[in-house]
């Protein structure tokens, strides 16, 4: 039986950025980021989905993305 963890609210949005930045950078299919990441294919679907809105409309968002994107070498 798989065992699932739960993440913490603050760390959610530590997880989505990551996610998006990997499906951006289009180095991994969404079914592979699911895989890293123990989501279903529709998950990462959703959260990219929400994440792009977010980018656009959130300052916050969109600098903690510009920074992690300086911290990763793709």
């Amino acid at each position: 039986m798989v065992q699932r963890r739960r993440v913490r609210e603050r760390d959610k949005e530590s997880r989505d950025l990551l996610i998006y930045l990997l499906w951006e950078r289009g180095v991994y299919t969404n079914s592979e980021i699911g895989q890293l990441f123990a989501l279903s294919y529709s998950a990462v679907s959703r959260r990219v989905a929400a994440l792009r809105a977010s980018v656009e409309d959130n300052r916050k968002i969109r600098e903690k993305l510009t920074e992690l994107k300086s911290q990763i070498k793709m």
